[in-house]
């Protein structure tokens, strides 16, 4: 989306402001992005979370099987649940 705000100033001369309003977007998430339309580099941020992407189906599949009730399926002595 910032690419085509980006594009609107050079193709129509629209200025940014207008194309952020218009999209609904504020200036400063503009400003944020812009500058890494070109950028192949991923932010730390996004590492991280890859990282943690890859790691949450080992977790799982090295955790044992635990079974959970959901609320107000169990009785205990006649009442249901809490």
């Amino acid at each position: 989306m910032a690419a085509f705000i980006s594009s609107q100033k050079t193709e129509h001369n629209i200025d940014h402001s207008t194309s952020c309003r218009a999209m609904g977007v504020s200036q400063p998430w503009y400003y944020k992005w812009k500058n890494r339309i070109d950028d192949d580099v991923p932010i730390a941020h996004h590492r991280r979370r890859a990282d943690l992407d890859a790691q949450i189906p080992h977790s799982f599949e090295a955790a044992p099987m635990i079974r959970l009730a959901l609320p107000g399926t169990c009785t205990t002595r006649g009442r249901v649940g809490r």
